[in-house]
């Protein structure tokens, strides 16, 4: 990417998680346009369904030439968001407008139209010269046959040579021996010769082995260290490292993981940032499972981030903390506490705008909780507020029908366990959708039914909501009299509610 020449700009970025079509396109709008111009314009985008973000971004692709890099592809490819990127990629290739180029990286090859235009490439890891010029940089020594015939068996992964480089390394620190090709025993070339044929075309499954080699030669504390780093989103410092652990760290202890190649290391003026690459993420994710070790280390970074939270907001960057802890809880399976977090931040984000990040939030939240099987009725209430809550999300982004089904499930919570004041405030949120859609009888219907309920239960500031709403409709069907006779029964129970 360094070396390609002649564009504008030359955009990267990598799906280490699963992400909303809209916020790749917000993310785009931003680079394309400058954080000044899109600044202008960023609550209006914002509150743009996929389609017309789509439409933006490649507007933008067209008033220039860039390079566009997307990482790890695969992570995408489901079936709830994998459409509007398709539609992304498919008008791109068939606009003769856009002068951009699109480089992507996928483990599971996606069909693509325009096939002319389109060229796929197994990426089969370097030559077997470069390869070994790798080894020889990273200070290996070995005749030229040794290596060659190593890399050929590593079939010239990058990460694979780059771990059995930093293993040999280590080792040979330990014993004051020279770092050399011929210190790999027959069995490890043996077993990386098994395992390279049997999957061929999936390194993942190569490089664990080795990365179980390197892992190996950790000392504990780095080894402990590494697995707890692990549960940490993006990029991270020592600060962040140092409350994960008890023993005392240096920079130096986060340094020797880049040298084992387990993290990249990346100095930044005067501080120096750590992140994982996605695979080595994968393989220690997997271990620190399997040591028992995740809650503890999610705990503490729990504890971080709290005694971090700023004490007031102005951008989404300012409920950072909040964000993190959220996902941290999730990642626990802690979702009432997920959604107390977010509780502190969410009403600052709405009026803000960032209705499209808080999308991200609550479609996790409420896919896991609510296949965690709850008998607590104060859970089972939050877990309708948070239906509710993207339910209403999805109407400010003018996504009605996804909004009907949110609502639809937060008043079937609200029914199951006796929440009429809920219930009717669920009644009146669907009313509030059909009226946008301009289903007005159909609205009608839902006011009066939830005016019914809040009645019952003698929430007077919600009746004279309902009856106003009930006034918005008639006056929108031109039946200005009964609009008129609600909104003055709205203003009289305002007024008695005083």
């Amino acid at each position: 990417m360094e070396a390609a020449e002649g564009f504008d700009a030359k955009l990267w970025t990598n799906f280490e998680e699963p992400v909303e079509f809209s916020t790749f396109a917000l993310w785009l709008l931003r680079k394309l346009m400058g954080d000044e111009k899109y600044e202008k314009v960023r609550e209006l985008y914002q509150t743009q369904p996929p389609e017309k973000l789509l439409e933006a971004a490649i507007a933008q692709l067209q008033s220039g030439r860039y390079l566009l890099v997307l990482d790890n592809l695969e992570t995408v490819q489901q079936d709830d968001l994998w459409q509007p990127f398709q539609d992304f990629l498919e008008k791109c290739l068939g606009d003769g407008k856009i002068t951009s180029k699109i480089l992507l990286t996928t483990q599971a090859k996606v069909s693509l139209g325009r096939a002319e235009v389109w060229k796929w490439l197994r990426l089969g890891g370097l030559e077997t010269s470069q390869g070994v010029q790798l080894l020889l940089d990273f200070g290996i020594k070995g005749n030229k046959e040794e290596l060659r015939e190593f890399v050929e068996i590593a079939e010239g992964h990058p990460l694979l040579l780059r771990c059995a480089a930093s293993s040999l390394i280590l080792e040979s620190e330990e014993d004051y021996e020279v770092a050399a090709i011929y210190r790999l025993k027959r069995d490890d070339l043996t077993l990386l010769q098994e395992i390279c044929g049997a999957h061929r075309g999936k390194p993942s499954a190569s490089v664990g082995k080795v990365l179980d080699r390197s892992f190996s030669y950790l000392e504990p504390m780095l080894q402990g260290l590494l697995l707890r780093l692990s549960v940490l989103r993006g990029s991270f410092g020592l600060t962040i490292a140092q409350a994960l652990v008890d023993e005392p760290l240096k920079l130096e202890h986060l340094r020797r993981l880049a040298r084992s190649s387990f993290v990249q290391e990346q100095r930044i003026g005067e501080v120096w940032q750590f992140e994982f690459l996605l695979l080595v993420k994968r393989y220690l994710a997997q271990r620190l499972r399997k040591e028992d070790q995740e809650r503890e280390a999610h705990e503490r970074a729990i504890a971080y981030f709290t005694a971090n939270i700023k004490p007031s907001a102005e951008t989404i960057a300012d409920c950072a903390e909040e964000i993190e802890i959220f996902h941290h809880r999730c990642e626990l399976g802690q979702y009432a506490l997920a959604d107390q977090i977010m509780d502190i931040c969410v009403n600052f984000l709405e009026r803000r705008g960032y209705y499209r990040n808080l999308l991200v939030i609550y479609e996790q939240l409420t896919r896991e909780w609510n296949t965690q099987i709850s008998t607590k009725t104060t859970e089972r209430k939050d877990l309708s507020i948070a239906w509710a809550r993207l339910g209403d999300i999805h109407g400010v982004l003018a996504q009605y029908q996804v909004a009907i089904n949110c609502h639809l499930t937060s008043l079937e919570i609200q029914r199951e366990i006796g929440d009429r004041n809920g219930e009717g405030g669920s009644l009146c949120n669907l009313g509030l959708i059909y009226d946008s859609l301009g289903n007005f009888h159909r609205a009608v219907d839902l006011y009066q039914q939830s005016l019914e309920v809040i009645r019952e239960v003698g929430n007077r500031q919600f009746e004279a909501n309902t009856l106003g709403n009930l006034g918005g409709v008639y006056d929108s069907l031109e039946e200005y009299e009964l609009a008129l006779d609600f909104y003055n029964k709205s203003l009289e129970d305002v007024l008695k509610g005083k």
